[in-house]
């Protein structure tokens, strides 16, 4: 009989503090380099995003969700229940929350009138939590040489209760700085430009009887420990208020010198805005958000996909790409950001989240 505990279930043993604290709260019955990566053979690295993946970021001990790689190539599965497409267009419905003319918009008002289109969106649930996201990183060839190449490349991960199936490097396209980058890559021989699946830009799909977590630092929460969380600004923040006092090592849970509750908070809202949580609780993140000084806004930003957004920023390099119409969460990246500009592909560090939402269906 084997007795070893899988690592995942050790890492979650080793957060004793938020566990007790969402036990007596009653919200808990039990995701560069910020995303953990285990590999078919079983070893672990790090790498963001949260379950996706993830995004890769300049900066370690970000938030985090698992992604497995490894396995044969495949082909993605098309056919997806319940999921909302994350397209950058207005709401046919509602016109969204900043519609109106004349108005001056700042964080604070930004992120509020986020919050009110959030706690409208429905609560639908199901047994895997689906997400479609398009990554942008540095590269390197198998020699270490970067030559200012990036690559871009699609993930999708359906995460269960204890099934987690992961599809990595579709779609996979490199790009450079400039084409003086370019002619000393061909210079040197052409070597071949590597992804964090390697030299093969064939896809790679893998299911495993495991659970996935998110969260940033030392908490790491599983679905129903996410879909548990508070779903008012109050409980939220006294939930991570004390979390955030309690963290071991507060530099490296966020990956910065001296990091501010308000850059743990941006963390965290990443983390909630793209996993499985509740609408309410995606509300009281945004709402959270809002008191925090220091949390700027950026207009007129453009992902990599071509979706215009705004961009709300921790002051210290984390910028979220959010829909100014449906308060859905476009992009996460590290790339510095100025008003009416677009991410380049090439410029690393930026994860796009194409499509999530819940299905019944296994992909």
């Amino acid at each position: 009989m084997n007795t070893s505990k899988d690592p995942l279930d050790v890492m979650h043993d080793l957060k004793p503090a938020l566990m007790d604290q969402l036990a007596e709260d009653g919200y808990a019955r039990h995701r560069h380099e910020d995303l953990a990566r285990a590999a078919a053979e079983g070893y672990a690295r790090g790498r963001v995003s949260v379950g996706h993946r993830g995004r890769s970021s300049a900066r370690p001990g970000q938030r985090w969700r698992v992604l497995l790689t490894g396995g044969l190539a495949a082909t993605a599965a098309a056919a997806v229940a319940a999921v909302m497409i994350m397209n950058g267009t207005p709401s046919p419905t509602t016109g969204g929350p900043h519609a109106s003319s004349g108005v001056t918009l700042d964080a604070r008002t930004f992120l509020l009138a986020s919050a009110n289109t959030a706690s409208q969106a429905s609560a639908a649930t199901g047994a895997y939590w689906y997400t479609k996201e398009r990554d942008f990183e540095p590269t390197a060839t198998v020699k270490k040489q970067r030559f200012g190449a990036a690559y871009a490349e699609t993930e999708e991960s359906w995460a269960g209760a204890d099934q987690v199936r992961t599809i990595v490097n579709e779609g996979v396209t490199f790009s450079f700085a400039s084409s003086a980058n370019a002619a000393k890559w061909k210079a040197a021989g052409s070597p071949p430009l590597a992804t964090a699946s390697g030299i093969s830009t064939q896809p790679r799909a893998s299911t495993y009887k495991i659970a996935t977590h998110w969260g940033v630092g030392d908490v790491q929460l599983t679905i129903p420990g996410i879909r548990n969380l508070p779903t008012t600004a109050a409980r939220l923040g006294a939930l991570l208020r004390k979390d955030w006092n309690n963290q071991p090592d507060k530099a490296t849970a966020v990956g910065l010198e001296n990091p501010t509750y308000g850059q743990y908070l941006v963390q965290w809202a990443d983390v909630l805005l793209s996993g499985p949580a509740q609408p309410g609780t995606r509300s009281a993140i945004y709402e959270l958000l809002a008191e925090q000084p220091g949390v700027e806004l950026i207009k007129g930003v453009t992902d990599p996909l071509s979706r215009v957004g705004t961009a709300v920023t921790d002051g210290a390099g984390d910028y979220l790409v959010i829909n100014p119409s449906t308060a859905q969460l476009l992009a996460f990246t590290t790339y510095p950001l100025k008003p009416f500009t677009k991410i380049p592909a090439n410029a690393g560090g930026t994860e796009a989240i194409v499509s999530m939402g819940w299905t019944n269906q296994l992909g």
